[in-house]
Order: C-alpha cells, then sequence, then structure tokens
C-alpha cells in the first residue's frame, strides 16, 4: 500500500521538476528576487521557530520570495538520542508550548516575517512503515531486534517527511514563477546567524550543500541548501530507494545518513559540505526555564568541533545558549566544551 502511494505521487512531483528544468536555461539572464522555499520536518511538540523565522524568512525576504512548508506531525515528542534530552520537565515544557500553537498560528508567525504563503502539515506519521530487512540488519546500533525496527522505521518518516515537503512545494510551484532554491531544515535546529548560503546562489550552483559535520559515514541530514535543479533528487531519492532501489549498495547502509548518501549518490546529486559558518545551525532542546538551549555533549564537541562556531560574537552566544549540567549525564558546562574545543582546534 505504501509502495502503490509513492507512485501515484511521482506525476505530481514530476511536475514541479519539469517547471524548474524550463526554469533553470533563463533564471541566470533574469534579475530580481529569486524564489525559496524552505521545508521544516519532524515533531510538533520539538519545533523550534524564532530563529528560522529570523534567519530563514526575515533576513531574505527583501532579496526572496519566501516559502515555508512545515511537516510537523503532532503528537508525543521523540528523541532517538535520549541522552541529549534536557529533562523530562523541559521536554514537558516545550511540547506544551508547541501544543498552544495551531497552525493558524504558526502560519502567523512566519507571515508576520515575510513569507509569502506557508504551509502546516500536521498529519500523523506513518505508524508502521516498510521495514527494508537488510537496511534493519546493518544499522550500526547495538540494540535488541524490536529497537532497531523501531529506529529504522523512524527513519523512513524523516524521509517520508521530506518526499511530502517537496509534494507541497509541487503545489505552491503552480503559483508564480518556478523556485530558484529549497532549503531542508530540521524542526529542533537553531539557526545562530546569517545563512550565508542562502544569500550567495555560488554556494550551492548545481549541487546540494551540508554541514561538515555529523555525518557519521554519509552525509548530515539535519539540514541542507539545494539548488532547485537537483531538487526533485534530493527530496525524493532517499524514500524511492528505500523502497524500490534493491541495489546491494543500499543495503550496506548502517544508518541515515550513510543510506542518504548512498541513495544519492544514484541521482547522482552532488553534496557538498560546508562549514558551520556557510550553515550555523545546532540542534537545540528546552532547557528547565522554558528557554531554549543547546545541549553540549562533551563527546560530541571533542570528535565534531567542526559543528562549533568559531566567530567569537556568536561562539559566546553559543555557549550562553548551553543547557545546564545534568546529573548522571555526559553534558558539558560551557566551560567544559570551551576546554574540549580549544583542545580539539590545537591538535
Amino acid at each position: 500500500q505504501q509502495r502503490r502511494i509513492l507512485a501515484d505521487e511521482i506525476p505530481r512531483l514530476m511536475a514541479l521538476d519539469s517547471a524548474i528544468r524550463q526554469h533553470v536555461a533563463a533564471r541566470n539572464s533574469t534579475g530580481g528576487r529569486r524564489r525559496l522555499g524552505v521545508c521544516v520536518t519532524g515533531q510538533l511538540e520539538r519545533l523550534e521557530v524564532d530563529s528560522k523565522a529570523d534567519r530563514l524568512v526575515r533576513d531574505l525576504r527583501d532579496s526572496h520570495e519566501v516559502d515555508v512548508v512545515l511537516v510537523v506531525a503532532n503528537g508525543t515528542a521523540n528523541y532517538v538520542n535520549k541522552n541529549s534530552v534536557a529533562s523530562s520537565r523541559a521536554v514537558e515544557a516545550a511540547a506544551a508550548s508547541n501544543r498552544a500553537r495551531d497552525a493558524a498560528t504558526l502560519r502567523n508567525l512566519f507571515m508576520r516575517a515575510g513569507a509569502a504563503r506557508v504551509v502546516v502539515d500536521t498529519e500523523p506519521q506513518w505508524s508502521l512503515p516498510y521495514l527494508r530487512p537488510q537496511y534493519v540488519l546493518h544499522l550500526d546500533k547495538p540494540m535488541s531486534n524490536k529497537a532497531l525496527a523501531n529506529r529504522a522505521r523512524s527513519h523512513v518518516r524523516q524521509w517520508r517527511s521530506l518526499w511530502n515537503c517537496y509534494k507541497a512545494f509541487a503545489d505552491l510551484g503552480r503559483r508564480g514563477r518556478p523556485y530558484d532554491v529549497l532549503a531542508k531544515f530540521r524542526d529542533d535546529l537553531l539557526v545562530f546567524d546569517r545563512v550565508e548560503a542562502l544569500h550567495n546562489p555560488a554556494v550551492y550552483a548545481g549541487r546540494a550543500v551540508t554541514q561538515d559535520c555529523l555525518s557519521w559515514g554519509g552525509v548530515n541530514d539535519k539540514l541542507a541548501v539545494v539548488d532547485a535543479e537537483v531538487s526533485y533528487k534530493f527530496f525524493t531519492l532517499p524514500l524511492w530507494a528505500y523502497f524500490f532501489d534493491n541495489r546491494p549498495a543500499l543495503d550496506r547502509a548502517h544508518n541515515p545518513e550513510s543510506f542518504m548518501a548512498k541513495s544519492l549518490a544514484t541521482g547522482p546529486v552532488l553534496v557538498q559540505p560546508v562549514s558551520w559558518a556557510v550553515l550555523p545551525a545546532v540542534s537545540s532542546r528546552t532547557g528547565l526555564d522554558g528557554s531554549t538551549c543547546v545541549p553540549l555533549l562533551r563527546e560530541k564537541i571533542e570528535k565534531n568541533s567542526a559543528c562549533v562556531p568559531r566567530k567569537c560574537r556568536v561562539l559566546s552566544i553559543f555557549l550562553k545558549r548551553a543547557c545546564p549540567r545534568q546529573v548522571g549525564t555526559t553534558r558539558a558546562s560551557a566551560a567544559d566544551a570551551m576546554e574540549a574545543l580549544a583542545r580539539n582546534m590545537t591538535r
């Protein structure tokens, strides 16, 4: 049934791809504002809004016509990596806050920032996505079979959300000029600074760009800026490959990042890693006082210092937004984080 749903939706998605391709040849010779589609995927109860409205809409509204698509499932917030959650009370505080934000409220928040159009999709995610046996068997987490199956289903839901974003853009694309660039950001990402990748078309021309950290043997799948010319493949290939492509190379993927990299390679879609300064965003959580904070996990900072800002002004804000240390976790204090970062940078 899920295969039939995807196959039936393909013509709708290809219509947008065709319009974009016809537009590509002429767009470099035309001036004026470009058209940007911002896709935010995940869960309503984890959704961080303010920095996205500021940096992905307000900062770009003069140079871009910005459409925003939120594919954020309603329901209980779920975090795959449990030790990165600030606390159960904090998660509940975030959940209560976001439950109060219905579709109309979210739409108004982005419209006030300058968005041209906003779509809020809070439809339930697939409860039991198809399990591709070899993918589940090769996942690199030491878990029970049941836990691995649940983890794989979570990955499929992520790719389905990406697909649904493009489906919404296909509908929006019937109005106005075709898109020049699309961007994908995960629900909990906090955008710290001006997103240079979106202000400079040369950065993403003919490719997708994502952060050069937390790729785990593949590509960082939390965020990307994608030239519209390759957006159809970027937004649809991971899910399509999972359901329909039986090439053995795909079955050797050991996590969602590596599966995404392998599926995009079949396109092919060039994915270019760029520095944090070009895509300045980091995962966030809601702190005990209800404010948004950054969970500074010591092991992630030491192994992935590329995911930490270098600009003094931004680094200062980053460290001030650190979540408080929690008993029994490996979360670092701001001082611990600075020390770990300094050690890594001087190696």
